[in-house]
């Protein structure tokens, strides 16, 4: 059986209180549903692997990290320029991507952990 995974939070001092955020369950679709990797990025691109059963993931970037870092699909794209020291969370649909590229604005001196579930 396949373990859940449970994201909620609560936003708090806001004018109108606090506001509690989920909670959002997701379910892999197999019991191996975690793993987490620590990589140390290099200038530019960095492809990653995406396991067939996860279901999202987290990136988080160590507090220390100084270089801009971008989430894409591949290589060519765009991206989305992510913050370089907060965590960074992404669902998949049912069929998970095979890879995304990391492109890191130089050479990170930290590791960057990569949380499948």
């Amino acid at each position: 059986m396949a373990g859940a995974i449970t994201i909620q939070g609560q936003i708090t001092s806001v004018p109108i209180g606090t506001v509690t955020v989920g909670p959002y369950n997701l379910t892999p679709t197999t019991s191996n549903n975690y793993q987490a990797i620590s990589i140390t990025l290099a200038s530019g691109t960095n492809t990653i692997t995406v396991p067939t059963w996860a279901v999202g993931m987290i990136i988080t970037p160590s507090t220390a990290n100084a270089q801009t870092l971008t989430f894409k699909g591949v290589a060519g794209d765009t991206g989305v320029v992510m913050s370089p020291t907060q965590p960074f969370l992404m669902t998949f649909p049912a069929t998970p991507p095979t890879t995304f590229v990391l492109t890191a604005g130089g050479l990170f001196i930290t590791n960057t952990e990569i949380t499948f579930f």
